[in-house]
This record gives C-alpha cells, sequence and structure tokens, in this order.
C-alpha cells in the first residue's frame, strides 16, 4: 500500500498534493480525479478521534462504545473547517488469487478460491470441522452458526460476530479475519466449554442437529457481552431454529449466565481447567485463546479471482469500484457486503462479484448537517449501534425518530443476517424484486431519508428512497444514506406485521411521519408509508394531502384521512392475503392516529393500543416426582448425548467422512403437477463442472424402478406420467454437491398433454377423485335416533391444513458399494430395515447384500420414514451403477417440495344434544387429502380410533374418504391422524358450548367418558382419569380466577382481547405390527455393547434402553454404550414412530437382560454377595459363558381393545389478541400430563414441551401455500422465508408443565407411557384460546353466535375474523 498525506480545509480536502484525489465536497458528495481515490476515516486513529468528537459536538456528538450495539464501523464526521491528518490510499496493488482467513488459531490458504464456495462448505470439506452444519442455506435457521472475529481499527480492539457460514464467501474473508467453530470451544478430550455443558444440563438438546449453532450464537454474544441480562439473551436468539425442544430449556440453559439470573439458575463457569470463576471471567473465554484476538495485519486488499468463469473482485477504494464496473459495463454483476440475498434469491446468478465491504467511505458513518450518515457496506447492526449512541448521547426529539427506527430494525431477519447485511443490500433487493417486502425501504422513506447513488463514471445525485426505488441502477451503486434528525413535535411510528415474532419478513409495514405544531395540528405535508401493498414501498400522497393542516384530535378529520387510505389502497394480488393487506392500510395508521392523542385524551379502552404489550423474559417450571428406589430407571439424568451433541462431536449422516472417490448427488424433479413426461436431456448438465453422470427411468429395469415393497403405488423414477410437482426425474452425481446442484438444474425436461392438477380436498371431491376402497365407517349406536331424540342439532365444518415436518437435517445418505457387490447405506432413516428391503429390490440385490446403518437422525417427526426411499433408492442405484460410493445431502428446497406433509383433513359434522348439553348423537364425514401415493395408507384409521378424544356418545358415526391429488404423497407427521381427531372433536365441543350459551368447559366436562365405558373402537376405558385432571388442573391454573381476570380484561379494552381455554386429550397408544428387537452384549472387562432397532431422533430413546439396562442388570450406567443401528445386527425391525419405540426397545432390552441374568445366576450364585460387576462377568467368560442376550418384542392389541393403553393430558392456555392485527401472544400454557411413571422426567418433559410447541406452530403459524395459478401444484413455501415454524420468541411466556404423580400405568412397559406425540395435540388449546379472545372481539362489533377457525389461524385470518372495520375507529 501506497500512503500520502494531504491537510483537510473546509469541508473539502485539499487537491494540490494529490492531482488525482477523490474529494468530499460541500454537500457531502463525492468527486473523482483521474481514478484515484483519497481515503479519509478521521476515527481511524485514537489521536484524533478527541479532535473531531469536539469539532462536532454542537450538532450531535457520536461516540462508538464497547459494547455491542455501539462498537461497529469506522466513523467519518463531515464538520466545519479543521485542520486534519488524511491518508491518501493507492489502488493500484498488484491483484492476487488468494484467501486467507484464520480458522481455530490455524491459517488457511485458498489458492484460486472458487466465488460461489461458502465458509461452511469449505470449513466441512477442507479442514474436515463437520461440528458445524447446514440446514436451511438460507440464513433462517442458525445451524451453521460460527463466530467471525475481526479488529475494529476504530476502537483497537477485537469484535465477534454470529454469522452464517452457510451465506459467507470464502473470498470474503481475508487475514485479518479469525473464524471459531463449536470445535474450538471444547470437547470429550480437551472437556467442554461452559456454554456447551450448560445447554446439556438443562437438557436443551434432543435431535441436537441444532445444538452447536445454538452454542456458537451464545458464544459469539458473550464475548463482548461478558454481563448480558436475560432479555438481551433472549433477544440474542431471533436467528436459531429449533424443531424439538420448545426453546425453553435452551434459553434457560443460557439465561444461566445472565447477570440478573436466579440465584438457583446462575451459573459458573467451571471449564476444561476445572477451576470455577464468575462467568463475565471465563476461564476458558476466547478473549484468552490466542487464536481469536488477533491485531490488524497486511491484507490482501483486491484480490481477483475466477472459477467456472465467475469473477470476484475484492474492491478496495472507490475508484476500484468505479473502475471495474466500467471495465464490466453490461455484465450481471452483484456487489457483496454480507451476501445474505443469496439465501433468499438462491437462483439469482451473476458473472462477476464485488466485495465493497473493505471501502473505506463503504463503512464510514457520522454526523453531517441534518443528520446522521452511513456508508453503503454499514450493517443493519451498525445501523442499530450508531442510531443508539446517538439516542444516548443526545435524548430527545432530534432523536425520538431513532428511536423508532431502532424498535423496527431490530424485526429484521435475525441477528446472524443483521451483523453481515447492510443497509443498501436491502434495499437493493427490494430495488430488483418485487416479492422483497423490505422493511428498511418502508421505515426510511418514512423517516424522510434520503440515499446518495452514484454511477460507475463517478457522478452522484440524492434522491429520496420511493425515487431510488424507481431509478433503474445499471451501471450505478448506492453510495450512502443519509438519516434526518428529528424535529420539535415530529413524531415517527413504524409498524410490521409478519406471521411469528421474529425472522419473518413484513406481511405489511407501514411509516408515519407527522410534524405538528402547538394545537395539535399537522403543520406540512406528513409522510403515510406503506410496504407489502405493492412490489416496492410507496407513499400514500392522497391521504398525506388529506392530513395535512388538519387537527389529529379531529375525529371527523381523521376518520376522511382513513377513508382515503381505504379507498386508495389496492393491495398486488401476488402475495395473497388481499383483504387483510389492506385492512392493515388503516387499522395501523388507526393505531398512529392514537399514539398522536394529547396524554389523558382518549378512553382507557385504548390505552392497550397507545401502550401495547411488550413480552417480557420467558419462564417455566417443570413438576415431577420420582423413585429413588428405582434408579437408574426414572432418573432425570441427562441425555447421554447431550454434550457431545453441544460439542459438534455427535455424528450425523451428512459428517461421515467421505470414503475415498465419493461422488455427490443430486435430484432432477418435475416442473409440472400433471402431465406426461416428454423428453428429458442431461447434455448441459453432463457438460457442467464436476459432473460423473446421469440416471433416470431408462436406467433402471421397469421392474425395480417400483420402491417395493414399501410404496408399491410408485416409482422411484418417472417413466411416463407426471403425477405432482416436485416428482423424482432423476439424480445427477458430480464431485461435490454444489456441483450436483447446480447440474440438476441444467436438465432439460419437456412434458406433453399437461393437465390442471387437483390440488385441494375440494378439487377432488369435485372431480370425485378418491382412493378405493373407502374406508370402512366406524359406528356405535343409531344416529338416525340419536339425532331424533336430541333437543338441539348442530352442524358446520372444520378444517386442518399441511404441516411442514421441517427436521433440521435434511434428507442425507451415503450409499458405499463393497465387495461382494454388496451395499451399505448410512442414511438418515426412521426405518432403516424398510429401507434396506426397498434399495434390494431397486438395486435388484439380496436383502443380506443390502446393509443400512444409523446412529442418530437430526430429527424426523415422521418425515424420514417412507419419504426418504425413494430418493435413496436413487443415491443407491446410482452408486451401485458407478461403482462408487455417492452421497447426497438434500438442499431444503428439494427436500420441502418432493416430501409429502402432514394430511390435510376436512370434517363436516351434525351433533345432537339435549337440554342440558348432553350429546346424544355425532356424525362426522372425513375426507383426506392423500396426495398421489398412498404412503402405505391414510392416517384415517387412526383418527377413527381417537375422533371421540374423552367425550362418550351413545350414537356414532364416522366415515371417510381418502382423496386423490396430484401433490406429493402425504405422509405420517408427529402424531398423524391423532392430532386432527382431536382438533375436530375439540372443535365440535366449543360448537356446542357457543350454540347453547355456556363454558365450553362445562360442555367437555359434561360429557366426559366414566371409568369402565367402551368407545365406539371397541376400546374398555379401565383407566380413563381426565376428570381426575380436569379438576386438578383448574385448580393448579387458576382457571376459575383467570377466566374472571380475562372477562375483566375484555370489558376493559377495546382493540386487545384475551383468551383462556381448557382442552383434553385421549391418546391411545398401539403396539402392534412394530417388531423391536435389542442385542446386548457383554464384553470381559465389563462393559456393555447394545444394539437396538430403534433410531435415535432427539426423543431420547438411546438413554432410556441404557437405564433400563442398568436397572436389569444392576450395574452402573458408565457400563454401557448404545451403539448406531445397524439392519445386519438387529433385523427386522419396525419403523421408529407413533411414540412407542423407546418403550419397545426398553422391553427388548430387558429381555435381553432377563436372558442374561439367568446366564450369570449359576455364576452370582458361586461368588461371594455383591460381587463387582466386572468379577462376575470375569469369572462367566472364564467359564466360556456366552454373554449375549437377544430381546425381542412383536406385541399385538392391547387386552382391553385395539390399543395397548391410553396416554392422558390436559391443557390450559391464556393467549393476548391484537384486534387490529391480528398478532397474538401466548401468555401462558399449563400441561398436567399422565405419563404413568416416568422412564425419565427430564427426558419426557422436554418432549411434552417440544411437542406442544410444535403444535402451536401447526394451529398459529405454519402455512403451506401451493401456487394454483401460475405454474400450479407448484409448492411456494419452500425454505425459511416463507414457511414459518415457531421461534423463540412465539413459545408460552410462561411455560408450566407437571407429570400427573402417583399414577402408575398397571399395563406400561416399567410402568410408563408413551410421550413423544401426545403433547402435540394438546396445542389446540391455545387456538380456541384465541378464537375465544376473537370472540371477544366479535361482541364488540356487536356479531354474536359461533364461528370457528380452522387450523392454521394465522395472524391474516385471526384479524379477519375479528371483523375490524374502519368505521368503528373511534377515540
Amino acid at each position: 500500500m501506497a500512503f500520502q498525506n494531504a491537510k483537510r480545509t473546509g469541508v473539502e480536502f485539499a487537491k494540490g498534493d494529490h492531482p488525482n484525489a477523490l474529494f468530499v465536497t460541500s454537500k457531502g458528495q463525492f468527486a473523482l480525479q483521474r481514478q484515484r481515490e483519497v481515503y479519509c476515516d478521521e476515527l481511524q486513529q485514537s489521536r484524533e478521534a478527541a479532535a473531531i468528537n469536539s469539532a462536532v459536538s454542537a450538532v450531535s456528538q457520536v461516540t462508538l462504545s464497547k459494547s455491542s450495539e455501539a462498537r461497529r464501523a469506522p466513523v467519518r464526521v463531515k464538520v466545519p473547517a479543521a485542520g486534519h491528518e488524511a491518508a491518501f490510499y493507492d489502488p493500484l496493488s498488484p491483484p492476487i488469487n488468494q484467501v486467507t482467513f484464520f480458522l481455530n488459531g490455524q491459517l488457511q490458504t485458498i489458492n484460486n478460491p472458487d466465488p460461489q464456495m461458502t465458509l461452511n462448505e469449505y470449513i466441512r470439506s477442507v479442514p474436515g470441522l463437520n461440528g458445524t452444519k447446514k440446514s436451511c442455506g438460507e440464513g433462517g435457521c442458525g445451524a451453521c452458526t460460527v463466530t467471525l472475529t475481526r479488529t475494529d481499527a476504530t476502537l483497537n480492539e477485537t469484535v465477534h460476530e454470529a454469522i452464517n457460514s452457510c451465506l459467507r464467501p470464502v473470498c470474503a474473508l481475508n487475514s485479518s479475519m479469525s473464524v471459531t467453530t463449536i470445535e474450538a470451544l471444547g470437547g470429550q478430550r480437551q472437556g467442554f466449554h461452559p456454554l456447551q455443558q450448560a445447554i446439556a444440563d438443562f437438557d436443551g438438546s434432543q435431535c441436537g442437529f441444532c445444538t452447536p449453532g445454538q452454542v456458537m450464537n451464545m458464544y459469539s454474544f458473550m464475548q463482548d457481552n461478558p454481563q448480558p441480562t436475560q432479555q438481551q439473551i433472549e433477544d440474542q436468539f431471533d436467528g436459531n431454529l429449533c424443531r424439538c425442544t420448545g426453546y425453553r430449556p435452551i434459553l434457560d440453559a443460557f439465561k444461566s449466565f445472565a447477570v440478573d439470573a436466579s440465584p438457583q439458575s446462575k451459573r459458573q463457569c467451571k471449564g476444561p481447567c476445572g477451576k470455577p470463576s464468575d462467568i463475565e471471567d471465563l476461564c476458558c473465554s476466547s478473549k484468552k485463546n490466542n487464536h481469536h484476538a488477533r491485531a490488524a495485519e497486511p491484507i490482501n486488499n483486491k484480490l481477483v479471482t475466477a472459477a467456472n468463469g465467475v469473477l470476484w473482485y475484492n474492491a478496495t477504494s472507490l475508484a476500484d469500484l468505479q473502475s471495474i464496473m466500467s471495465q464490466n459495463a453490461g455484465a450481471q454483476m452483484k456487489l457483496v457486503v454480507g451476501n445474505t440475498s443469496a439465501g433468499i434469491y438462491k437462483d439469482q446468478t451473476y458473472d462477476l462479484y464485488i466485495n465493497v465491504a473493505g471501502i473505506p467511505d463503504f463503512v464510514a458513518t457520522g454526523v453531517e448537517s441534518g443528520g446522521l450518515f452511513f456508508g453503503a457496506a454499514v450493517t443493519i447492526a451498525d445501523l442499530i449501534a450508531v442510531f443508539n449512541t446517538n439516542i444516548a448521547a443526545n435524548p430527545g426529539y432530534q432523536t425520538d425518530n431513532l428511536v423508532a427506527l431502532v424498535a423496527h430494525l431490530k424485526k429484521v431477519a435475525n441477528v446472524q443476517v443483521r451483523n453481515v447485511a447492510s443497509w443498501a443490500g436491502n434495499l437493493m433487493m427490494t430495488h430488483d424484486n418485487d416479492d422483497f417486502p423490505s422493511d428498511l425501504a418502508t421505515i426510511l422513506l418514512g423517516a424522510g431519508a434520503t440515499v446518495t447513488v452514484t454511477s460507475a463514471a463517478g457522478s452522484s445525485n440524492t434522491v429520496t428512497i420511493d425515487t431510488f426505488l424507481s431509478t433503474p441502477m445499471q451501471g450505478m451503486y448506492l453510495a450512502e444514506l443519509h438519516v434526518p434528525w428529528g424535529r420539535q413535535n415530529e413524531h415517527l411510528f413504524t409498524y410490521k406485521s409478519m406471521l411469528r415474532h421474529q425472522n419473518a419478513h413484513a406481511i405489511v409495514n407501514a411509516a408515519f411521519r407527522i410534524l405538528l405544531d402547538g394545537s395539535n395540528r399537522v403543520a406540512e405535508q406528513p409522510t403515510i408509508a406503506y410496504g407489502g401493498i405493492l412490489p416496492r414501498a410507496f407513499r400514500l400522497t392522497a391521504a398525506e394531502t388529506t392530513l395535512q393542516n388538519q387537527l389529529v384530535t379531529d375525529r371527523t378529520a381523521i376518520g376522511n384521512v382513513i377513508a382515503t387510505i381505504a379507498k386508495n389502497i389496492v393491495p398486488d394480488a401476488t402475495p395473497g392475503k388481499v383483504a387483510y393487506r389492506h385492512s392493515l392500510s388503516t387499522s395501523l395508521f388507526f393505531k398512529a392516529v392514537l399514539a398522536l392523542q394529547p396524554p389523558g385524551t382518549i378512553a382507557p379502552t385504548l390505552q392497550s393500543v397507545v401502550n401495547p404489550f411488550v413480552r417480557p423474559v420467558s419462564s417455566g417450571v417443570q413438576s415431577y416426582d420420582v423413585q429413588p428406589g428405582d434408579f437408574p430407571v426414572g432418573e432425570p439424568i441427562h441425555k447421554i448425548e447431550a454434550k457431545l451433541q453441544a460439542s459438534g462431536e455427535a455424528v450425523y449422516t451428512g459428517d461421515v467422512p467421505a470414503p475415498s472417490g465419493c461422488l455427490y448427488a443430486a435430484l432432477v424433479t418435475a416442473t409440472q403437477a400433471n402431465a406426461t413426461l416428454g423428453t428429458v436431456d442431461p447434455t448441459a448438465a453432463l457438460a457442467a463442472p464436476g459432473v460423473r453422470g446421469f440416471f433416470s427411468a431408462k436406467d433402471l429395469p421397469a421392474d425395480q424402478n417400483t420402491p417395493d415393497p414399501i410404496l408399491v403405488d410408485e416409482e422411484v423414477f418417472v417413466s411416463t406420467q407426471v403425477l405432482y410437482y416436485g416428482q423424482v426425474i432423476g439424480v445427477v452425481v458430480a464431485d461435490t454437491q454444489r456441483h450436483a446442484d447446480a447440474a440438476a438444474k441444467l436438465v432439460s425436461v419437456t412434458y406433453t398433454n399437461v393437465q390442471t392438477p387437483l390440488l385441494t380436498i375440494q378439487d377432488a371431491i369435485t372431480a370425485n377423485s378418491f382412493y378405493e376402497p373407502d374406508i370402512p365407517p366406524l359406528s356405535q349406536g343409531d344416529v338416525t335416533k340419536g339425532f331424533a331424540a336430541s333437543t338441539y342439532i348442530i352442524s358446520g365444518s372444520v378444517a386442518s391444513d399441511f404441516q411442514q415436518h421441517f427436521h433440521m437435517e435434511t434428507q442425507t445418505v451415503l450409499a458405499i458399494p463393497e465387495e461382494g457387490q454388496s451395499l451399505r447405506l448410512i442414511g438418515s432413516s426412521q426405518w432403516p430395515v424398510g429401507l434396506q428391503q426397498t434399495i434390494a429390490h431397486v438395486t435388484g440385490k439380496s436383502i443380506a447384500k443390502v446393509s443400512c446403518e444409523v446412529r442418530r437422525i437430526g430429527g424426523g417427526f415422521g418425515a424420514k420414514a417412507t419419504r426418504v426411499l425413494i430418493p435413496f433408492s436413487a443415491v443407491a442405484f446410482a452408486a451401485d451403477s458407478l461403482g462408487l460410493p455417492v452421497r447426497m445431502t438434500m438442499d431444503i428446497s428439494t427436500n420441502f417440495a418432493t416430501a409429502g406433509k402432514r394430511h390435510p383433513f376436512l370434517g363436516n359434522y351434525k351433533i345432537g344434544v339435549d337440554a342440558n348439553g348432553k350429546a346424544l348423537a355425532c356424525q362426522i364425514d372425513t375426507f383426506c387429502n392423500k396426495g398421489h401415493g398412498l404412503d402405505g395408507g391414510p392416517p384415517t384409521e387412526v383418527l377413527f380410533l381417537t375422533i371421540d378424544n374423552c367425550y362418550n356418545f351413545p350414537n356414532f358415526l364416522v366415515t371417510g374418504k381418502t382423496c386423490k391429488t396430484n401433490l406429493p404423497p402425504n405422509t405420517s407427521c408427529r402424531g398423524p391422524g391423532w392430532t386432527q381427531a382431536i382438533f375436530f372433536m375439540e372443535h365440535i365441543m366449543e360448537h356446542v358450548a357457543t350454540y347453547m350459551s355456556k363454558p365450553p368447559e362445562v360442555i367437555r366436562a359434561l360429557n366426559f367418558y366414566q371409568r369402565g365405558q367402551v368407545t365406539p373402537s371397541g376400546q374398555t376405558l379401565l383407566y380413563f382419569n381426565i376428570p381426575q385432571l380436569w379438576a386438578q388442573i383448574q385448580s393448579s391454573a387458576d382457571f376459575a380466577t383467570r377466566t374472571a381476570a380475562v372477562a375483566a380484561y375484555n370489558t376493559a379494552n377495546r382493540w386487545t382481547k384475551r383468551g383462556i381455554a381448557l382442552c383434553p386429550m385421549k391418546f391411545g397408544i398401539y403396539w402392534a405390527s412394530d417388531p423391536m428387537s435389542c442385542v446386548v452384549n457383554v464384553l470381559p472387562d465389563g462393559s456393555v455393547g447394545v444394539s437396538i432397532a430403534g433410531i435415535e431422533m432427539g426423543q431420547g430413546i438411546n438413554t432410556k434402553v441404557a437405564q433400563a439396562i442398568a436397572y436389569g442388570l444392576g450395574i452402573p450406567l458408565k457400563f454401557i454404550t448404545v451403539l448406531p443401528v445397524y439392519t445386519l445386527a438387529t433385523p427386522n425391525g419396525g419403523g421408529s414412530g407413533g411414540s412407542v419405540t423407546s418403550e419397545l426397545n426398553v422391553r427388548a432390552a430387558l429381555n435381553a437382560c432377563d436372558q442374561l441374568n439367568a446366564l450369570l445366576a449359576p455364576v452370582r450364585a458361586s461368588m461371594p454377595p455383591n460381587s463387582a460387576w466386572t468379577d462376575v462377568v470375569a469369572t462367566a467368560v472364564a467359564q466360556n459363558i456366552n454373554l449375549q442376550g437377544l430381546g425381542y418384542v412383536n406385541e399385538g392389541n392391547g387386552p382391553n381393545g385395539p390399543a395397548n393403553y391410553e396416554s392422558y393430558a390436559v391443557a390450559c392456555v391464556e393467549v393476548l389478541l391484537d384486534v387490529l392485527t391480528g398478532e397474538n401472544q401466548v401468555l401462558r400454557a399449563d400441561i398436567l400430563f399422565d405419563c404413568g411413571v416416568s422412564m425419565n422426567p427430564a427426558v419426557d418433559i422436554g418432549q411434552i414441551e417440544g411437542g406442544f410447541v410444535q403444535g402451536l406452530g401447526m394451529h398459529l403459524s405454519e402455512q403451506i401455500l401451493y401456487d394454483s395459478v401460475t405454474n400450479p401444484g407448484a409448492l411456494l413455501t419452500t425454505g425459511t422465508w416463507e414457511y414459518k415454524p415457531p421461534a423463540s420468541q412465539d413459545i408460552p411466556i410462561d411455560f408450566r408443565v407437571t407429570l400427573l404423580k402417583d399414577a402408575p400405568n398397571p399395563v406400561g412397559i416399567l410402568r410408563s407411557k408413551a410421550v413423544g406425540e401426545p403433547p402435540l395435540t394438546l396445542a389446540c388449546c391455545g387456538l380456541f384460546a384465541l378464537q375465544h379472545a376473537i370472540g371477544a372481539a366479535r361482541a364488540d362489533a356487536n356479531t354474536n353466535g359461533y364461528f370457528g377457525l380452522d387450523s392454521p389461524a394465522t395472524i391474516d385470518k385471526v384479524q379477519q375474523a375479528c371483523l375490524v372495520d374502519p368505521s368503528q375507529f373511534t377515540f
């Protein structure tokens, strides 16, 4: 680098000494002379900071503290005349083709790096650090989180940021940066880091796939925030998803490090050194490890690299950028800072990437006349930091607008994205893409911000945000953002509606800026800005003109403005939810109007709008009893794999080291939903980099193209008829997963005879498209007579839609050809025996020639039972054909599109009751959307067995039809059939209660079964205890008092409402046709190796089996090791699901222990009493006794009916509803669960919490959409951008779980009960609580009577059900 000095005079740089310099004019615009740059960063050196701070004190001092929110970018300050030294940087450095950075303290050097290689791909494939996972590849789940450490030259200190490694290009790294992965924190050899230990100790890891990312997010945060509060910690986790745990134990684990944690939960560090200390002085903190705090080193600033025809430049100056842009005019180029847009627009390709994060002017921030300015590479986190700094330094009207902006910016994306994404990149995304509802565009437009747009030739223009959005940007770039100070009596309000409370894009956003005079009159044209209404943010000038000069206290004038908004807002139809988006345009403005009213002038019923609810720190209570005499069975021990999952050492399928010569596969899928397959041309794909082959139906013998014996009505590869969008046509094999994924998109496929697909249940009913025969009806008594005897007959319909399984580990498999034409599969499967049989058929081998191995899976929930058979068969066939190992890690979009979902159901019902509400007859006609493929059968039969739930119907009839549609075959999803059945029946009970104007809990209790009665399915309920649980939860949850409080609240508040509900659950547990086996080998040293048929997928089966064996053999747990499932060791097992896998494997293990105890009995008899286990084993080995036990179970129906027993539970849920927007919070959830005698209360409570939260997602936020217009049959919700399972602030704020005490299960294994799926069915209670809140809102709108909510009740449906009408907007 070449540096020269210059003096600054006035507001320009002196140019005389450097005729080729860039300078800043008095208007803050850039000028360029002879393509060279002067770089001025006044705060780059601490000696200069004091002078500048003094110079700008009259405007508004900007200083950066060492806190995480204000320690970001270098600050450049525009000031009046003041002499100051600046450095001129000569950009003409020689280009290089090398990237260097530090990874866990080791220097990494990448020669000729691929611009499209991400950090995640690098760290997993080159050094092989597989603790960092990849799940969504979109920056939406946090599984790939690592710490990026860099030296901030402004602060002269090291800063640490959590980032998504799946989005960070390796080319965007340099030698002053250090990356830390989970492996550097700790592990089983060096000792576990306190954070790893904590998440294990708090039972915060189930499947464990997300756990390293959770730990790394907290670790990154604590490096710069060693004394966090609980609220700060909860806010930090908006970018980390977990499908298993329900988040409560994760948050509790990390909140134990908070300064305000309770003394009982407050945690001390006891790290690898073993020395306890306060957490703020972590003895094993990264700051004490020299690989984290690297001083700034000379950076190879100007990187030019090319791979596969794609260029990457690291621009180091504005002159550099302009030169590159000019020389590549016409090329498709992308200016990169955080590269987060790649997570949304994954298919956008570019010829050229220009990294602008190192341009000094682009990372500059500071004060200018009239406000603040920010260079184009300033991140969203930096915006927040600088805004907060100014708010703290200058509280008052000048920064009140910044307060509103900060609050809104914290709702943008998530921590990991905000840390690296720039404001300019966000604005460019909405500029270039009609479907990106940018929050920044709307709120900055509302705040009156402007941007400086500069051309490649160097000319600049400063324009408003809306002008920028309509400005062609070819050959242009964003240079600066200018945010004005607020003015006295100026008010800025911003709003955002989204599907969940965190990490979700806006459905609608809005910003209103209004300047009032002393009489509350609008003093000038206000700003009324909206986003999510049209493709881009805009100002509604008609409403602005109507509002100008009006008194905001004038109800008539405000009514006119609202009418103008309603008249002029016409939402674009493309995103859907048109009526909701239109309604929000007025309701959000009404919120702002209420906030503008003088204090004390609005009715008390409106105060909850003016002072909105702020979510407090969440809490949880877990209550259970234990019986120490049975330990280790019943002991609440932590999962045996938990610490390995927390340290990233737990191995998943994708972590298995690639064998020599390993290739990678990607599926080619159909892009029509109902057509005849035409041609399949892989020519372009085969010519793509790294591609080794392509296989389709023409390569596979027709008699092997069916995944027999499981999916007999489907094909591995489409042969002639395309039945659904996403159906597998072929498989591409290449040298890397990225190359395979890219090549799969190049296969050219044509279609003929394209027909309109059937997508919905109604489509199937209209077309009479059903699978035959119908499900045999289930009946009891005579419904005709029952209805005739009824006082009231009530009818209606209820529907439950899809749910995505959303397992964090996508479908992943490794197929390895081995000697003797055998094939070994390592796969993420819930049913390895079924997979083994299918692969044997497809490859034409005997079953003995195929082995399947599963150590654990990263979540399954049913999706990895049958729906892995086709993609894994395609991979296995490719591996067998090539004679080389082939692996596939499916990308999330393909995973979502090809796999079926939870079955949608429709129920048309009629119920007859007497004058008191006692049911006399009930008929329900059900329809199930199966998709195109039976997938082993619909869950309708289970629905039939469950749909009575806890209620006795003397006359009962349920019928079922299975709809054949052009969708991927829908499949089992946690609680299949049970979940829909219980929701339907509870909906019916709600309808009866409303019709009869009686409390729902009274109607429910009136119709409960009594012990000993028989269900329509023939189940005798010998142990029915719902009345006991019902009374207990009403007492423990203080239901009566809270119900009265809810009613009082609803009377006192017009636009916010509360609701509270109680729901019961009866869940039949079926052991039949689910065989399980267990082999227990006792080795000479006394250690015990265990092989089971059940899959560890987060439910703690390995832990429970180990506890049972320790109990059965009378030995300590430390002797026991549970091995991976291997089909040639435990053959002929069933699939893992239906909530029964753990208990059946425990029974098999106990059977094996019985055999071993029988073998050891004579040995023990010949030895002194209480001889050590190791001595007993040694004696048996010396006597040549084969210490192997083989347990096998294959149970039939239960003794009292088809179910072996029933699981019972009740729930009480209270919610808060914002009527104007439909947003809602679960304030409290109480669950009382009959778990029998829990084998492990810690594990079982985790299942209850996780299942319940997954159910809340099903009923409240998880909406699946298929295209029915543009590309019929295409899945629209293909990833984390559109599909929203619950995040950490969607869980109950107060979450209480109690296991029923003194309730042994007389027919259960070790007196226990299943717990995996039943809790999910209770979550419909949250929907009914919300329905009650909506009912209160409807009553205020003078509408009474029953209305029903289908599932999911997303916020748009909720708000529309509230009947919000602008004519009611009074104050």
